[in-house]
C-alpha cells in the first residue's frame, strides 16, 4: 500500500512537471515551427488536469478494484509516454537551434572568406557598374 501511494505520489509531481512543460517557449516553438496543432497541447494539458484529479481516488480504489489498478497502470504509462515525447520536443528544439546557428557562423564564415558571395558585395558591384554607365 505504501509503495503504490508513493508511486502515486510521484506520479502526481510528473504530471505537474509537464503540465509547466506544455506551456514553455520550448515546446510552444516546436509546435508553431513545425506547424502543428498546438490545440493538443490545450487537450493533453486538460487531460492531465483531470487524470491529476481523479489519482488520489483511484490510488485507494485501486486496492479492492482490480479494473481501477489497470486503468491506473495504463495512466501511468501515457504519463511516462508523454514525459518521453516532450523531454524528445525538447531535444529536437534545441538540436535545431544549434544547427541554425551553426549555419549562421558557416555562412558568415563563407561571406568573411570569399566576399564577393556576399548578396550586399554584389549589390554594390552593381550600384557601381550602373554609376559609371551614368558617367
Amino acid at each position: 500500500m505504501a509503495v503504490e501511494y508513493i508511486g502515486g505520489s510521484i506520479l502526481s509531481a510528473v504530471i505537474e512537471v509537464l503540465g509547466e512543460k506544455l506551456t514553455t517557449p520550448e515546446i510552444l516553438g516546436f509546435f508553431k515551427s513545425h506547424k502543428l496543432n498546438d490545440g493538443l497541447l490545450g487537450k493533453l494539458k486538460e487531460a492531465l488536469n483531470t487524470l491529476n484529479g481523479l489519482l488520489d481516488d483511484a490510488e485507494e480504489k485501486q486496492i479492492t478494484k482490480p479494473a481501477v489498478q489497470r486503468w491506473l497502470n495504463d495512466a501511468r504509462h501515457a504519463v511516462y509516454e508523454a514525459e518521453d515525447l516532450m523531454e524528445v520536443i525538447e531535444y529536437e528544439h534545441l538540436r535545431s537551434k544549434d544547427i541554425k546557428a551553426a549555419s549562421r557562423r558557416v555562412k558568415n564564415l563563407v561571406r568573411n572568406l570569399f566576399p564577393i558571395l556576399n548578396p550586399a558585395n554584389k549589390r554594390m558591384k552593381e550600384i557601381e557598374a550602373e554609376l559609371q554607365k551614368i558617367y
